[in-house]
């Protein structure tokens, strides 16, 4: 198929597949940094501290805003894509 301004489109499920697939990786560097037991980067300590935070709970809220934000706009598109599918199939039915 081909889509806007002649760009290739993925059929329905691959791309359902796809966004699914992309916040799966996201998730699981989320959950690590979030319940990670000390900081990755001793480069930060220093940064964090005008803003009250010790480099832990700095890099443990970096995993939090990395997993709810990205996730719900992750879960939006997917549902997008899965309701672009269902009503393709619809139409594709009544067309037969």
């Amino acid at each position: 198929m081909v889509g806007v301004r002649g760009a290739a489109r993925v059929p329905g499920g691959l791309g359902v597949l796809l966004v699914f697939t992309m916040a799966m990786q996201s998730v699981f560097l989320s959950v690590l940094l979030t319940f990670a037991r000390t900081p990755w980067y001793s480069d930060y300590a220093t940064t964090t501290a005008p803003f009250g935070l010790d480099p832990l709970t700095d890099h443990q809220l970096a995993g939090v805003l990395m997993w709810i934000p990205a996730g719900g706009i992750y879960l939006a598109v997917a549902l997008a894509l899965l309701v672009s599918w269902i009503r393709a199939s619809e139409r594709e039915d009544v067309m037969l």
